[in-house]
């Protein structure tokens, strides 16, 4: 868990470096110092920078309390994998985290 947009790209980038990177990022749109779109940005930008081919990039899933159309394209646009409204439906989240292909957990 980071606190702002830059510590969000900080330790994306410590997690590559370190070999240990994230499987999975969840960003709101709306962060300190640095907004989800620019981390988004930065995250994208360092993994085009340093060769990543679709199939290896960090999945990210934008969440955000804001349900404008807009918000949704611009995710996508920007290397989302996918979106998600808050408040955040658990079974809906299930769902995605089984396309993004994250194995469900036998409970």
């Amino acid at each position: 868990i980071v606190e702002d947009g830059l510590e969000l790209v900080d330790a994306f980038v410590l997690g590559e470096n370190e070999k240990n990177p994230y499987d999975l990022i969840c960003i709101d749109i709306i962060l300190p110092k640095v907004d989800g779109v620019t981390a988004l940005k930065g995250i994208r930008h360092w993994e085009q920078q340093h060769g990543y081919l679709p199939k290896r990039r960090a999945k990210i899933i934008r969440t955000t309390a804001l349900v404008e159309g807009q918000y949704k394209k611009d995710a996508l646009k920007y290397g989302c994998n996918a979106y998600v409204s808050k408040p955040i439906d658990i079974n809906q989240m299930d769902k995605l985290m089984e396309e993004l292909g994250f194995k469900k957990k036998n409970t």
